[in-house]
């Protein structure tokens, strides 16, 4: 009896294991939305494709807004790229099973993912009512997206595995 109302009293752990559980929700719905939005592009359902633009690009930025407060969560505050890189590297505090160091792994690819999406919404829409007369506009997403990965396994991920 005493081990079930210790299970079901609300505490920390059961609150950082139910945040979690909702946010790999959110990053679940947000692969469907991808894939909707993608095979309504292949198929060139343009009312399909351009309606679930928004709530793919929303839902990944707010994925990644979620994913960078937890990695900032417990630290002071943060004033430079150079500060986000030292923050990243503290691995003093592991929560619900994963260290700072995943949480902020998750963050710069959930921020490559977001830039990236947008780029694919800017060439979809180019394509669909632009005879692909604005891929160009699409360009610096996708090449945001490829230096925020490039800037986490050159820079952060490097830092990561010298202070191992």
């Amino acid at each position: 009896m005493e081990i079930a109302r210790s299970i079901n009293s609300p505490s920390l752990w059961g609150l950082c294991v139910n945040m979690k559980n909702q946010l790999r929700a959110k990053e679940n719905l947000h692969v469907v939305f991808w894939l909707i939005k993608d095979f309504a592009w292949l198929m060139h359902f343009r009312w399909l494709g351009m309606a679930m633009v928004l709530p793919t690009i929303s839902l990944g930025f707010w994925i990644t807004w979620k994913t960078y407060r937890q990695a900032v969560a417990g630290t002071s505050g943060v004033s430079s790229a150079h500060d986000l890189t030292d923050i990243a590297l503290k691995n003093d505090i592991e929560s619900e099973g994963e260290s700072r160091k995943e949480v902020w792994s998750d963050f710069y690819h959930n921020l490559a993912i977001s830039s990236w999406i947008m780029g694919n919404g800017v060439w979809m829409t180019g394509e669909f009512f632009f005879d692909d007369g604005i891929r160009e506009w699409a360009m610096p997403f996708f090449f945001a997206g490829l230096f925020v990965v490039a800037y986490f396994y050159l820079v952060v991920g490097r830092r990561m595995r010298d202070k191992n």
